[in-house]
């Protein structure tokens, strides 16, 4: 997963709403399989989306904390 999920030339907007839809969906995609095998595969991708937009977060908050000039 070092490699981004989304286009280098995203927005912060959106990157966050990227995440937040992949991350959603594996939610999706685990609770609708039927297959007790595969639920962890989604969730686990859930998760790491979820990592990604935690860490974006707190950059942004990082960035935005910095005092001007």
């Amino acid at each position: 997963m070092n490699e981004p999920d989304f286009p280098t030339s995203a927005t912060l907007a959106e990157q966050i709403f990227f995440l937040r839809a992949a991350a959603a969906r594996c939610r999706r995609l685990a609770s609708a399989t039927g297959d007790v095998n595969l639920i962890p595969t989604p969730l686990t991708m859930a998760v790491e989306y979820d990592a990604k937009l935690q860490a974006l977060m707190n950059s942004r908050e990082a960035t935005s904390d910095k005092p001007c000039g």
